[in-house]
């Protein structure tokens, strides 16, 4: 639980970022990707939680990351006061007082949370998509792409991104090679590549010509060189055995 005495901070993960004002706190777990981005002149007093003591209160906690809690009266801004008293005093708390204050803290902590819950909904899935299909596209011709550097980049686990593309009842890779293999049917047709189709397929992350060729075939039912643009209305074909070449024009 990150809680800001000064300055400001952007929390992000699991896809959502949150900006932390002064008095305000948000949560984040540590155990999974996440990113602090820190004011140069800040304050910033984090409390540590057992999972298991804010889930028993907060079933759905995981899902509350990266939500900030605002500095408006009321819980935030009780547990502000208190933790920064504190970090002031803590050294000088008997182990039961601090046992007690504790306590005291997760049901604020709860409390502060608590009114976010009203917020989920089904939709976050929707926008979860959303994000990791507008990197995708950003990244398409990467041919490292995979899940492993999406949930890296966008600070998700893999879990989460197998999830999010399960709902709409696709696998990521699959619609990675999908919106690759479209992006090259769209630029044969456009006549804009000048080169070979394996040159094409290698600069939209293919590695195996015979593989693209197939998955080609089997997404659009032709392959992909019925697509092919005469270059300056000429085709050129291999050398015969003779050492004479043909070529076929278009008066």
């Amino acid at each position: 639980m990150g809680v800001q005495t000064a300055g400001s901070c952007i929390v992000t993960q699991e896809g959502r970022s949150a900006v932390i004002e002064n008095g305000a706190f948000a949560l984040y777990d540590t155990t999974r990707p996440y990113s602090l981005q820190l004011t140069d002149h800040f304050e910033q007093l984090v409390l540590r939680m057992p999972r298991r003591a804010l889930e028993a209160h907060l079933p759905e906690a995981e899902k509350l990351t990266a939500l900030a809690v605002g500095a408006d009266p009321g819980a935030a801004q009780i547990l502000v006061k208190t933790v920064r008293m504190l970090a002031d005093d803590i050294e000088f708390f008997t182990p039961s007082a601090a046992l007690a204050v504790s306590h005291g803290l997760e049901h604020l902590i709860v409390a502060g949370l608590g009114g976010l819950t009203s917020a989920l909904s089904d939709s976050d899935s929707p926008s979860r998509i959303k994000l990791i299909q507008r990197y995708i596209m950003d990244n398409i011709r990467d041919d490292s792409l995979n899940i492993a550097a999406i949930a890296e980049q966008l600070h998700l686990s893999p879990s989460s991104v197998h999830r999010a593309f399960a709902l709409q009842g696709q696998t990521v890779m699959g619609w990675v090679w999908q919106q690759r293999l479209e992006g090259i049917r769209q630029e044969l047709l456009a006549g804009s590549h000048k080169g070979t189709l394996t040159e094409l397929s290698q600069a939209w992350g293919f590695s195996d010509s015979a593989h693209f060729s197939r998955a080609f075939r089997r997404q659009f039912g032709q392959p992909p060189s019925s697509l092919l643009r005469p270059q300056n209305n000429r085709y050129r074909l291999p050398e015969l055995r003779t050492g004479w070449s043909v070529a076929v024009g278009e008066s």
